[in-house]
């Protein structure tokens, strides 16, 4: 029956036709064993969903230490598989040396490189790339982790895994294909990083610097100048100062601990729980968590007083994800409700702002010199608010609040747009691959 089967993929280009090949990973690789020994070749580890990268930029430093002259010297084009696990690749992650010319990888990697002339290895690689390894994998994975941090795949096992390959030049076509599609991905991912770069520039021109330490708005007052390096025309003077505690009022944050929210005593009905929750300074989507009520009337009053609305601004104290006191403005809430949640502050202004103009400010490095004055410890900043009402916060008129919010946003719009166009173009190209390759 097995022979009889038909290995044909669901789309394929007008030109080839027939059967594709049933073949094992050994029928058409060898496994590369060389040491590096004493050449003196950059030191790289594998990043599942990056591939090859320096240890010195993955690690902090070589981790490869008396091990060095046991790595195995790889060599442009040649393969190395990572039996470490990830989120993106479960049962380890393989990839195809194309940074470097020749790199020392470590040994407890499975290295190999094609020796059939009829395989293209970039055509290869796109089934490591769909985890087609590790489908198959998972039924030779006897245990967990191991405690160095690796599975426990054999090579044996390793080289067992099939793979449907068609004749060469069906095989380059499909290689080509995918390839002009990672590069206008990359090209699209390239006009992101781009437009960010522009945003943050701008930032640093169209808010002004203001001075440091503890008198700083006495000094303001006496040499007024705080203007910005980059203006828009029409507008002039200098941007008034005040310390935050003057124009923004410090709320409580009543934050509702898990088992607050599922307190099932007492008669009060008809709080319902909120859309969306502040946490580390980001908005969250919490509906699919929704709680139908809260039945505690205690539990109810805190959520209640809790509650923000449009305007506020939410700011961490904490770095999450590498950002000093990330701040989130609340804008166009509509019927959502929205609670502050872990490790956050909320303020709310006591006089006009233009909308999105405080949450802009907030996130430049004006806000951010002024806050790491003030901040203690590394991860939580552990701020006071009496802290945060002695900062100094500037602004310009209502008009020119309006100007600078209106392109600074135009920018994020652009840059939302471009990331939509990227996740458009790779699950474009993730339907592609599932037709274009014969399924397991």
């Amino acid at each position: 029956m097995e022979s009889s089967k038909q290995y044909i993929p669901e789309l394929r280009f007008p030109e080839f036709s027939g059967d594709w090949v049933k073949k094992t990973l050994g029928d058409f690789t060898e496994r590369i064993t060389r040491k590096v020994g004493n050449a003196k070749l950059l030191a790289v580890s594998i990043s599942a969903g990056v591939g090859f990268v320096d240890q010195k930029n993955k690690f902090g430093r070589d981790i490869s230490g008396e091990q060095y002259k046991n790595y195995i010297k790889l060599k442009e084009g040649e393969f190395a598989y990572n039996k470490g696990n990830s989120l993106k690749y479960p049962q380890g992650c393989v990839y195809m040396l194309k940074e470097y010319a020749t790199v020392a990888c470590p040994n407890v990697f499975i290295c190999f490189a094609v020796t059939d002339e009829q395989i293209f290895a970039e055509f290869i690689l796109r089934y490591f790339e769909m985890n087609y390894h590790g489908i198959q994998l998972q039924k030779y994975i006897t245990s967990g982790v191991r405690g160095n941090g690796l599975l426990n795949v054999s090579a044996n096992d390793f080289f067992n895994i099939s793979f449907f390959i068609p004749n060469l030049p069906e095989q380059r076509k499909i290689a080509a294909c995918l390839s002009s599609l990672d590069s206008l991905i990359k090209s699209v991912g390239k006009k992101i990083d781009l437009l960010r770069q522009h945003k943050k520039g701008l930032m640093q021109k169209l808010f002004p610097r203001l001075p440091q330490g503890r008198d700083a708005i006495n000094r303001v007052s006496t040499n007024q100048n705080v203007v910005p390096e980059l203006r828009f025309p029409n507008f002039s003077g200098d941007w008034e100062v005040k310390r935050l505690g003057e124009c923004f009022e410090m709320l409580q944050n009543n934050t509702l601990s898990r088992a607050e929210l599922n307190d099932k005593c007492g008669d009060y009905q008809n709080v319902h729980y909120g859309d969306v929750l502040i946490k580390y300074g980001s908005i969250l989507d919490l509906s699919k968590e929704r709680l139908p009520y809260i039945n505690n009337k205690n539990v109810a009053e805190k959520y209640e007083k809790s509650l923000l609305k449009d305007g506020d601004v939410i700011i961490a104290d904490t770095a999450e994800d590498e950002t000093v006191g990330k701040c989130t403005e609340i804008i166009n809430v509509g019927e959502k409700k929205i609670i502050s949640g872990l490790h956050t502050i909320p303020i709310r202004p006591t006089i006009d702002f233009a909308k999105c103009f405080i949450g802009l400010y907030f996130n430049s490095n004006v806000w951010h010199s002024q806050l790491l004055r003030i901040m203690q410890g590394t991860k939580v900043f552990s701020i006071s608010k009496s802290q945060l009402k002695n900062i100094s916060v500037c602004f310009p008129s209502l008009a020119e609040q309006r100007k600078i919010a209106d392109c600074l946003s135009s920018i994020d719009k652009a840059i939302e747009e471009t990331e939509n166009k990227v996740r458009l173009l790779e699950q474009h190209k993730k339907g592609l691959m599932q037709k274009m390759f014969v399924k397991m």
